[in-house]
């Protein structure tokens, strides 16, 4: 998991498209799109069955290549399979995101954290997201300090808190979002290519900070 975060920044960092791209791991897929949005495909080794595993991996295939439906039907099989399978689960709640069916994909997000025992923080970070982009602010922002609480990987806390600065700005918690932001900056600004980003929302952060002391 801490390779997996490692690779998801510096292409956040990096990648100028909404072209998929991969880390040149077999066992990690990441797309990265121009909205911002970052789409983490797995194919670790935790499958019983290698059928499912083989029905993942062709998933996966086919989400690099932006065929979104049909990986999503290879993910729903392999489910079928091992219907308790974590990674099954986060990569189909990526699909569904790709195919703006977000209600679903928080489904499968959670369901994800749920049998894994709440230990698979890279759907909790999904859906910290998601719960954000659902105006469910006080859900996103429960999600990702639990991250922080569990997590000692310094990416997986510097996305939390990347995500909970956004969070805390459009709940209007300015101070919050300020203490976040510079958590995040801190860690990331040792990634070439990411500061268009962290200024815009540091710009951000401080209109607000500045308007509320009017």
């Amino acid at each position: 998991m801490n390779r997996l975060l490692l690779f998801l920044l510096v292409l956040l960092a990096s990648c100028k498209d909404d072209r998929p791209r991969t880390d040149g791991n077999e066992d990690v897929e990441v797309i990265f799109h121009d909205d911002g949005r970052v789409s983490v495909y797995l194919g670790e080794n935790n499958f019983k069955r290698d059928e499912a595993r083989q029905l993942n991996a062709e998933g996966v295939g086919l989400a690099k290549d932006a065929h979104f439906q049909k990986a999503k039907h290879k993910f729903l099989l392999g489910l079928e399979i091992e219907p308790e399978n974590s990674t099954l689960l986060n990569n189909l709640g990526n699909t569904e995101h790709e195919l703006k069916n977000y209600h679903q994909a928080i489904i499968y997000f959670e369901h994800s954290l749920k049998v894994s025992d709440s230990s698979y923080l890279n759907a909790s970070l999904n859906l910290g997201l998601l719960y954000w982009k659902d105006y469910e602010f006080k859900k996103s922002t429960e999600i990702l300090e639990y991250v922080l609480l569990k997590s000692d990987d310094k990416y997986e806390k510097a996305s939390a808190h990347y995500q909970l600065a956004k969070t805390y700005l459009d709940m209007n918690k300015c101070g919050k979002a300020q203490r976040s932001f510079s958590e995040a900056k801190l860690a990331w600004k040792e990634i070439s290519g990411f500061d268009s980003r962290i200024e815009k929302l540091g710009a951000e952060i401080k209109n607000c900070v500045q308007h509320n002391l009017l």
